[in-house]
Formats: C-alpha cells, structure tokens, sequence
C-alpha cells in the first residue's frame, strides 16, 4: 500500500510445512543503514533517509550488510550496494512481515508507526503511518464475517482482503481520543476491483 506522499506499507505472508525454514524480506539500500531495535535508517550523503520500521514479526532481528556479505555480486552500475534484512530467528512455520518503508529530507520528516490489530472478527494486521493506517487479513484463505480495530481520531485509511465490489458496511464509535472502526458484510460502502475498503 503506497500513502502519499513517500510510504510503502508491506504485508508477506510466509509458511512452510514444518519449522525450521527461514523466512525473511530484504530491502536494497544506496548507504548503509543504522540499525536502532525495529528500525534501519539510511542516509544518503545530502542528508535524505530512507527508514525502515519493521512491525512484524514481533521477534524480528533487523540486520544491515553490504550485499557482498550475504554472498551476492552487485550489478555494474547498480548504485543498491547494501541491504536490510528482517527475519524471524527462530524459523517458525508460518510467519507474517508488516514492513514500512518511508522516505523523507531529513530524519527529522520521518513520520511515527505503530503496528495495528484487530480487536475483534476475524484476525487483521495494519500500521497507523501519521494519520494514515492500512490493514491487512492475516489468513487470505479465511473468509469475511467482520472485523473491527482502534485507531486515532483523524484517522483515514483503507483495509484490504475484501471481496472485489461487494457491499460493506463501516461504522464508527469514538472513545475520548480513539475510534472503533467496524467492517461488516452488506451495506451501502463497495470494495474496489482489489477489495480495499476505505474509511
């Protein structure tokens, strides 16, 4: 999911049979990033980051190499000469990523994340990036019977892992500085051609 005007927010769903078996995502980068817990920042030599908040999985360990340290050749030309790596060490079967990656002038222009849950209905993942949230089904195999999670007041967004143009309904309950977000089958909202919803 692309926000406007510099975020990506990313969702890999990864399982093997059996545990054991690695699981991670990698990101190029121009520079090498600082590692700070969950989040890797890069900065380019003008100052410009490139900063990456890694939500899920919760245990994840963030490393940053160059790529000839992980064994791979770099392409003439190619100016992506070191990497981010998330990953799950402990290898277990089935494992979610929920990445957000975030351009911006300076360090100072990177917004805040927090990583989002479903209270209720079926398991949704989502990141709330400033006053934007995206939330994604956990299992795409699970079929829709509603959903609900808590976001800031202010917030707008979209949840996603809906059936392509049916009916919805959105509804909404504040709580002092929070509001109850409520996705239920039939109604006057339709998903788009993806099945994202927005609210």
């Amino acid at each position: 999911m692309h926000f406007k005007p510099d975020v990506m927010v990313i969702y890999d769903r990864g399982a093997t049979s059996t545990a054991g078996s690695f699981k991670r995502t990698r990101f190029n980068t121009s520079t090498q990033a600082v590692v700070n817990g969950k989040t890797a920042v890069a900065t380019t030599a003008t100052g410009q980051v490139v900063a990456l908040d890694a939500l899920l999985p919760l245990n994840t360990t963030l490393t940053a190499a160059p790529i000839e340290n992980l064994g791979y050749e770099i392409g003439m030309m190619d100016p992506m000469g070191f990497n981010i790596s998330s990953e799950d060490l402990s290898a277990p079967a089935n494992v979610r990523f929920l990445n957000v990656i975030h351009g911006a002038d300076n360090i100072l222009g990177k917004l805040p994340v927090t990583l989002l849950t479903s209270s209720d209905g079926i398991s949704f993942d989502g990141a709330l990036v400033g006053q934007q949230a995206v939330m994604f089904k956990r299992d795409v195999t699970t079929s829709f019977t509603g959903m609900s999670f808590t976001v800031p007041v202010g917030t707008t967004g979209y949840v996603t892992g809906l059936a392509p143009y049916a009916s919805y309904t959105v509804s909404y309950q504040t709580n002092g500085g929070n509001v109850l977000v409520t996705v239920t089958s039939g109604g006057s909202s339709k998903a788009d051609s993806g099945g994202i919803i927005a609210f």
